[in-house]
């Protein structure tokens, strides 16, 4: 027994040398590269998101995500990015509509979401420390280092998913709908376009906004698909009433197998 939970931590913290090493030297590969004109991204301490960084790259070749967002979203939209990491949604979409709330709750991403946001002198994103969920609570969230992906751990408990030798942070937690009650205010005649990419996290993330859903706004909705939460986010914005597009029913969409899209009539009629 002993002898299985040494071995278990060997390979933890080998992962982890590995996902430093890999991230220090990808960073230097692609980090001074420039593209949709963001100049560089990254991290304190010379160390960036591999994953992110080419995405940078590959959003100038037609990433469908991109080139979606970039369609729906007109110059006086509002555009709320939940779960932004560093920030190379929020700063691409930026350019393309009147505001952008950036939500990251791990602190070192968020740290290098408002470098990027002053790297690049963008004046129109509002970043928030903060993670959206279903109530307003403390959640335990993982704390992988350099930009990498984070996860809630209540949506991630089995043992392959989450890696224990990486920390864990407790962080403040606010829904959609408590948010606008008190300090986002948006007026209903804006277009808004959510995009939520919380690693299985999002029924919980639209179970705190389905007031905010149920506004008399042109509203879309753009968020990561995977096999688990997949038919569940479907029922959900079926329920409210809101309407899945894709290259069948939209003009000029792209096939995105990253994520599901859906939009309200009031978006739809616009």
């Amino acid at each position: 027994m002993r002898a299985t939970t040494l071995l278990k931590k060997i390979k933890n913290r080998f992962q982890l040398f590995i996902l430093k090493t890999t991230s220090y030297i990808r960073y230097i590969s692609f980090a001074c590269l420039e593209s949709n004109g963001i100049k560089k991204i990254g991290n304190l301490s010379f160390l960036s998101n591999f994953e992110y960084n080419y995405q940078i790259i590959k959003f100038s070749k037609n990433d469908p995500t991109i080139v979606n967002l970039k369609k729906l979203v007109t110059k006086d939209s509002i555009f709320i990015d939940i779960g932004a990491n560093i920030g190379i949604v929020s700063l691409i979409i930026s350019r393309f509509v009147d505001k952008v709330y950036s939500f990251e709750p791990v602190i070192s991403s968020y740290i290098n979401l408002c470098r990027n946001i002053e790297m690049n002198n963008i004046k129109n994103i509002v970043p928030l420390n903060i993670a959206l969920s279903e109530k307003c609570s403390l959640l335990e969230i993982t704390n992988v280092p350099y930009g990498e992906t984070n996860k809630v751990v209540k949506t991630h408990i089995l043992d392959n998913e989450i890696c224990r030798e990486y920390d864990f942070l407790n962080v403040f937690a606010s829904s959609l709908d408590n948010l606008n009650k008190y300090y986002l205010h948006l007026k209903k005649n804006k277009k808004i376009i959510i995009k939520i990419d919380t690693e299985s996290h999002e029924l919980y993330v639209l179970n705190g906004a389905k007031s905010f859903l149920m506004h008399n706004a042109p509203i879309l909705v753009c968020m990561e698909q995977n096999p688990r939460t997949k038919e569940a986010l479907i029922k959900f914005m079926n329920s409210l009433k809101f309407k899945k597009i894709d290259t069948c029913n939209f003009k000029a969409f792209v096939e995105d197998d990253e994520n599901l899209y859906f939009a309200n009539d009031y978006f739809l009629n616009e």
